[in-house]
């Protein structure tokens, strides 16, 4: 199963949705890869695979600071589902690869 790619997520924080888009470059059972949001983007790496489970730790740079975030998610298809781990608590998260072909992104 391959995990690479971009995918169009939003996340579920106590301010409300957050969409953002996170792209997976895998290498064996690592990954590294960014986040875009609407506050910027961040870099990350070193990110762990195991079965169709993927987690992380990355960076965040938002308006109140950098902080780190701990994301998990499972990937099934081209769905992802999981919970990224804030300072202020676990929040879910949810996401669709992006098919650059089917909407004519060559």
């Amino acid at each position: 199963m391959s995990f690479d790619g971009t995918y169009q997520v939003t996340v579920q924080t106590p301010m409300g949705a957050q969409k953002g888009k996170l792209t997976i470059r895998t290498s064996g059972d690592t990954f590294s890869g960014s986040m875009e949001t609407a506050t910027g983007s961040s870099e990350f790496s070193g990110g762990r695979i195991n079965g169709n489970t993927l987690q992380s730790l990355a960076e965040t740079k938002t308006p109140m600071g950098a902080f780190d975030i701990g994301y998990k998610a499972a990937i099934d298809g081209d769905k992802l589902t999981g919970e990224a781990a804030t300072p202020l608590g676990s929040v879910p998260m949810e996401g669709i690869k992006i098919k650059y072909m089917e909407r004519g992104n060559f």
